[in-house]
């Protein structure tokens, strides 16, 4: 029997709408059993997540936008998806950012 594939989802919830989450989510399950999954983004960006976090249990990752620019969340995206690709038991990580 073939051993199915582990994947990691992270999605930026500051540049992604919420609207596209089962579009989302659709493809990611196509890499393989989504083991992880995380979103990023301010308190603000969160909220409008609330439902689809409680639904497809999305672990949150709350930052604080102090400047303008490239901010926290893409930081601690960034970082959240290189510890992933150095653990031994994911396959793939996805990552939805815009």
């Amino acid at each position: 029997m073939e051993k199915k594939q582990k994947a990691a989802m992270l999605i930026d919830a500051e540049n992604i709408p919420v609207s596209y989450v089962e579009q989302i989510f659709s493809y990611a399950e196509t890499y393989g059993s989504l083991a992880v999954r995380e979103i990023y983004g301010d308190a603000l960006s969160l909220s409008n997540w609330e439902e689809a976090i409680l639904r497809y249990l999305i672990h949150p990752n709350l930052s604080v936008r102090i400047l303008k620019g490239k901010n926290s969340s893409d930081i601690a995206l960034t970082i959240g998806a290189m510890d992933l690709l150095s653990r031994k038991d994911i396959d793939t990580v996805i990552e939805c950012f815009a």
